[in-house]
Formats: structure tokens, sequence, C-alpha cells
């Protein structure tokens, strides 16, 4: 297969993410079949298993791809607004409700019997993006390389409580305290 080829492949299976994304946000993981993925993205069963091996590999496709983007977002927030903290929880909620649905499924699959494996490599990448976050606390607040680990795994899990509970309250409180922490306010 030539390269270009190659390439439009490519391009036309992460074009078929967002469809399965919506089913399995509408149907949960386990309610989601084939047979109604195929459709949702525009294909024959057939042919939907020309660009994937079976289900397992269509949400480990999903979970590579959306973990990724949205640690690789909220790190870009969190470096955007490290001198102006007071910024910073807005711009995570706002963000996280606009993608409330994707880090719910997320949340699934790591709970999900089967499918928890599937996570390792997203969980590296999760602790890169904080051990990233870690190093720009260190730098610019001056903190300890284990205190901003703390704040960085702390920021990291306040996200997540917000993602299950979806409360401000807690979310405030929370990162009340990692501001105290690492900005003295």
């Amino acid at each position: 297969m030539s390269e270009k080829n190659k390439s439009k492949r490519e391009e036309r299976k992460l074009s078929m993410i967002p469809c399965f994304m919506k089913i399995f946000c509408e149907q949960g993981l386990d309610g989601a079949f084939m047979r109604k993925l195929a459709p949702a993205a525009g294909v024959s069963l057939a042919l939907l298993y020309q660009y994937f091996e079976d289900k397992d590999d269509i949400i480990r496709q999903c979970t590579l791809h959306y973990h990724e983007r949205i640690q690789r977002e909220l790190t870009g927030i969190i470096f955007r607004c490290i001198d102006r903290p007071e910024e910073m929880p807005d711009r995570i909620l706002q963000y996280i409700d606009s993608v409330i649905d994707i880090c719910r499924f997320l949340l699934q699959v790591m709970a999900h019997p089967t499918y928890c494996a599937m996570m390792d490599e997203s969980g590296r990448q999760v602790e890169e993006h904080i051990m990233e976050v870690a190093g720009l606390l260190r730098e610019r607040q001056g903190l300890t390389q284990e205190a901003a680990t703390g704040a960085a795994f702390l920021l990291n899990s306040t996200v997540n409580d917000y993602i299950l509970k979806k409360s401000r309250e807690s979310f405030s409180v929370q990162f009340g305290a990692i501001r105290l922490l690492v900005w003295g306010e």
C-alpha cells in the first residue's frame, strides 16, 4: 500500500472515531455492538472490519485518541494560566464541560473489567502530562520536586472528581486548597 493510500486510510479511520463516541456515550460500552457502530460511521459492517479488528480495537483507538487529546488540552490550560491562577478553575471547568461525555466514557473504560487494561498506555500519557505540570510548577513557583509533583497529582484528581460528581462547589474547595499550596493565596 502506498504512503498516500495509508494516509487516506488513517484519515478515514480517524474520521470514524467521533461517530463511535456518539454511540458509546448513548449506549454504553456493553450496549454498543459492531452492527450499531458501522452505520454510525457510515460504513458497512464488512468495511468496518477492514479498519478495526473488533469492538475492543475500536474502544482502544477511541481511548487513545481522546485521552491524549484531553490531557494535552488540560495541560495547555494549566500552562497558559500558571501566572493567573484565578483564571484556571473557570477555564478548566469550561473545557471539561465541553467534553464531559467523552470524559465519562474514559472513566467507564477505566472501571470496566474487560477494558481497564487498555488504559495502561493512556495512564503513562497522563503521568507524563502530570510531570510536565509538576516541572512547570517547580520552575515558575519555586516548589520542591515533591511538592510540585504532589500538587500536579492533586490537580489531576480534582479534575477527575469533578467529572464524576459534576460539583463546582467541590471543585472550588479542592482547587482552593491547591491554590493555597502552590500560589500561597
